[in-house]
């Protein structure tokens, strides 16, 4: 019987035809709750309920899908099983995996994409096939501050490609602090927003804070540093905040990446993604971003 891995887009009203009647028809219906909370669990649940007539929606979070992937795949093996993916059903990393243990397990699987921001972006006005390189943003940490993003981020820029930056969520993070005094308990949600992502390119780019840094973020800063400083990458580089894309929400602001990181009052809900332009933007594409001006 197969594992259905079924892109919901990017709201709950976009859902496709095809993917109800499959859903109708499954033992055990999972919603990723995880790698995107576009679409909440209470939305799916009021959906499943109004439409399909069936209260079951079972909340897949981080440990089911990576370590207890079991419970989506046994059932699966004697009956229909739906896995549910805000976005595309194959856009992280995370669903791929589960896809590639589906078929080791001698387990058919069939995919329904769905649109997701990966071209949704195209809403900004930028030209699609100018996009580079897709790039993941993590939350800086006291101790631990990766910088990777920022030097995928002027590589593509060099090449007049733009790149989309998609923002890191904690949806059930442990606190291991706790954990080790043998309590589980989990930290509060945290959803980047366009403003933090933009105020981390600026921790890294100006010199400013550097005092409080250790000796090896200091040099991991100062090679990123050169690195823009010979592609002309800077604070004072375009962006666009993309938030809550493909809903009656959604909102663009147009600036620099410097001013971004100021424009907290503006961000508003999650999620949020960043495109940072590439060095090339052709006539039209400029006339579409001053519409997103503030």
């Amino acid at each position: 019987m197969p594992l259905y891995l079924i892109g919901l887009g990017l709201t709950p009203d976009s859902i496709s035809l095809k993917a109800i009647n499959i859903i109708k028809n499954c033992s055990k219906v999972f919603l990723d709750a995880y790698t995107s909370i576009l679409v909440s669990y209470e939305e799916m649940t009021k959906l499943m309920t109004e439409v399909l007539n069936r209260n079951d929606l079972i909340q897949a979070d981080r440990t089911l899908v990576e370590r207890d992937a079991g419970q989506i795949l046994n059932p699966a093996k004697d009956s229909d099983v739906a896995f549910l993916v805000v976005g595309d059903a194959l856009c992280a990393t995370t669903h791929s995996d589960l896809y590639l243990r589906a078929v080791q397990e001698g387990i058919q699987v069939k995919v329904l994409h769905n649109a997701s921001i990966i071209n949704a972006v195209a809403g900004t006005g930028l030209e699609i096939y100018k996009f580079g390189r897709t790039i993941s943003v993590p939350f800086f940490e006291e101790k631990w501050k990766p910088v990777s993003f920022i030097t995928k981020t002027i590589e593509n820029f060099q090449m007049g490609m733009h790149s989309l930056l998609l923002m890191d969520i904690k949806t059930k993070e442990l606190d291991w602090k706790l954990y080790m005094r043998g309590i589980e308990r989990y930290q509060n949600p945290r959803y980047m927003s366009c403003a933090v992502c933009c105020q981390q390119f600026v921790d890294v780019l100006n010199t400013d804070n550097d005092a409080d840094l250790s000796v090896e973020t200091k040099q991991d800063f100062e090679e990123i540093r050169i690195h823009a400083a010979k592609a002309g990458f800077s604070v004072d580089s375009k962006c666009v905040a993309c938030m809550r894309v493909g809903t009656d929400d959604q909102k663009f602001i147009y600036c620099s990446i410097g001013e971004m990181a100021k424009l907290t009052e503006h961000m508003g809900a999650p999620l949020h993604s960043l495109v940072v332009l590439g060095n090339i933007v052709s006539d039209m594409e400029q006339e579409m971003l001053n519409l997103w001006k503030l």
